[in-house]
């Protein structure tokens, strides 16, 4: 479906400030759909996955499955110099990925009030734990802990042997989806409206999404997950 002779979105350049893998994973599978994806790592070692074995050719496989067909250079946001690059180079793309924590971006003069005072079509799509804005914003997590805020642990739960965790981070690819339909559908209302938007996706609430189903069974039957008893999980 992706890619193929179908680069639905040849064109249209992103520009990836995220490290890790929700957002990495995000512009990895908008440079599937044909954008073409720059991306911004720290100075030094630079996004830390790239210090995860095994190696390629001295590259973590994993930072290599997420990076490839992508540019990057090194840039510290956080700095005056590294803020006015960004700033400089922005109106060059159409999307501009957003991985950090609330507030940061906003910190360093590039949050999207700022950015859409100079670019008013630009796409700004930020992943976070709990979202911008709410009393969680601000608390740091990883893709465990936003599984079981959601309530997937609960259902992945073991009788005797406590909780399995999944191989795959399923909070982070979940949100990481999310955010490529938050950006093509907000590139499809740039079109016809003709100015950009912001698409807020949390880890949290990504995971909860694809807990839905399971959500409206564990209402109507009066109690949550049941270790080992339910559709898929029952022994």
């Amino acid at each position: 479906m992706i890619g193929g002779e179908t680069a639905w979105l040849a064109g249209v350049r992103v520009l990836d400030l995220s490290r890790n893998l929700p957002g990495p994973a995000a512009s990895w599978l908008l440079g599937g759909m044909g954008a073409s994806v720059d991306r911004v790592e720290p100075p030094g070692v630079g996004d830390p996955t790239r210090l995860i074995p095994p190696f390629v050719d001295g590259i973590g496989a994993f930072f290599g499955a997420l990076s490839a067909g992508k540019r990057s250079i090194a840039c510290d946001l956080r700095s005056a110099e590294g803020a006015a690059l960004i700033r400089r180079v922005v109106g060059r793309y159409d999307v501009l990925i957003d991985g950090f924590k609330p507030g940061v971006l906003e910190a360093a003069g590039l949050g999207p009030d700022a950015l859409f005072a100079e670019h008013p079509r630009l796409v700004i799509a930020r992943i976070s734990g709990f979202g911008q804005d709410g009393p969680w914003a601000d608390r740091p997590g990883h893709d465990v802990n936003y599984l079981g805020v959601a309530g997937v642990l609960a259902g992945a739960a073991e009788a005797t042997r406590g909780l399995a965790l999944s191989t795959v981070q399923i909070a982070d690819q979940s949100a990481a989806m999310m955010a490529v339909s938050g950006v093509a559908a907000a590139l499809f209302h740039r079109e016809r409206v003709g100015r950009g938007s912001v698409v807020d996706v949390s880890l949290t609430e990504a995971a909860l999404a694809m807990l839905a189903p399971h959500v409206a069974v564990a209402t109507a039957r009066g109690s949550g997950p049941v270790a080992e008893q339910e559709i898929l999980t029952g022994l």
